[in-house]
């Protein structure tokens, strides 16, 4: 009889045993199932973080402005500030900030361009930047530094004028009566040029002439001037003056090497 409950209590306690090690195996293998869920959402969360931030640039990187004099000319000196991201400008193309600095347009890995250009014919030089295909048109107005412009950089031209293109798809009429699209079939140009009054740059649009392909053969037949329908041997000869103008090609490389302590130097010495 002793023997008999000997047995049974060893059989009982192996049941036991055997009960708390499924039992801690069946623990273990949840918390490492957590553990797996935990890390697959926090490579979702990361990559979402990723997928929004997708194409947006960097953070702005902050700037102290300064008031080291580079230059006598207080145009010239806020130019050089700028460029050394040492002063912000007053944005008059964008409501979303009133303002900006260099490090809102150009990144160190960035190869970028500037030059200075009389656009309004006074005498006095406006900083034109340029970076990724982009120029920027900066003057400056009551002691401020202001973005005027901003547009594609083969719209600057040599005499200091901007030609626009605009390439677009125009609507035709389907067989219903219902608009419809096709490729790009339509070229419009504006011809602008910057004039100061009462000390404030404005890009002011002189003439605007169209040409568009109707047939959508490749071929344009239909021109347009000011507005006026016109053939196209008149369109080509009001428009050879400010097509025949070529782009900017006196640029200087954007450096701010340390031995180079003056940046516009190089331009102001061509």
């Amino acid at each position: 009889m002793s023997l008999q409950m000997t047995n049974q209590q060893e059989e009982r306690k192996m049941k036991a045993q055997a009960f708390r090690r499924i039992a801690l195996s069946i623990l273990c293998l949840l918390v490492f199932l957590c553990l797996c869920v935990l890390f697959v959402l926090l490579y979702i969360d990361q990559g979402m973080k990723e997928f929004r931030n997708a194409g947006q640039a960097p953070p702005p990187i902050p700037i102290v402005e300064s008031d080291v004099k580079y230059y006598d000319d207080p145009r010239l000196n806020a130019y050089e500030q700028f460029l050394r991201g040492e002063k912000y400008a007053i944005n008059f193309i964008s409501y979303e900030d009133s303002r900006s600095s260099i490090h809102d347009y150009w990144f160190p890995y960035e190869v970028a361009k500037f030059t200075l250009v009389d656009m309004a014919g006074n005498g006095q030089k406006e900083l034109i930047f340029e970076v990724s295909n982009t120029i920027y048109i900066f003057g400056y107005s009551d002691d401020k530094l202001v973005l005027w412009y901003r547009g594609a950089s083969e719209y600057l031209l040599e005499n200091g004028a901007i030609l626009e293109l605009l390439e677009y798809r125009r609507p035709t009429t389907s067989v219903l009566g219902l608009p419809k699209h096709r490729n790009a079939n339509g070229n419009m140009y504006e011809y602008k040029e910057v004039r100061i009054e009462k000390g404030v740059l404005s890009v002011t649009t002189i003439v605007r002439f169209e040409k568009y392909d109707s047939e959508f053969n490749g071929i344009f037949n239909e021109f347009y001037f000011d507005g006026v329908h016109v053939e196209k041997k008149e369109w080509d000869e009001k428009t050879e003056k400010y097509l025949s103008i070529p782009p900017r090609s006196e640029w200087f490389i954007f450096d701010r090497d340390a031995d180079k302590p003056l940046i516009l130097e190089q331009a102001l010495n061509n």
